[in-house]
């Protein structure tokens, strides 16, 4: 999508979604996103097993500069799947840090 219609293309589906029926409740889902919030949490960036902070991060600037521009956005979805081990070379983020990120997405107005 990104290639062949621009950097603006999630603007624009949001745009068009809510053009398409105004009362519909749009929101943007991703998944690994849960990270630990602000980058002053206390996470150790350099711990490897660490929860995805850059996807994270991306996600929350993603959604900020989307309400910013008066994008028709309505809510955030952070699809999660956990095990107590974690998966592959990650672990899974505390209560904290999954409050922290909804916290920050939240006074966003989402």
């Amino acid at each position: 999508f990104y290639r062949k219609m621009g950097p603006d293309y999630i603007d624009q589906c949001f745009r068009w979604a809510h053009e398409a029926d105004p009362d519909a409740f749009l929101i943007y889902n991703d998944n690994k996103v849960e990270g630990c919030g602000a980058a002053t949490d206390g996470c150790d960036r350099h711990n490897n097993k660490a929860p995805i902070q850059a996807k994270a991060d991306g996600f929350y600037y993603l959604l900020k500069d989307l309400v910013g521009k008066g994008v028709p956005i309505h809510g955030a979805g952070m699809q999660a799947h956990f095990s107590a081990g974690g998966t592959m070379h990650q672990r899974p983020p505390t209560p904290a840090m999954i409050k922290r990120q909804i916290r920050r997405i939240g006074e966003l107005g989402l």
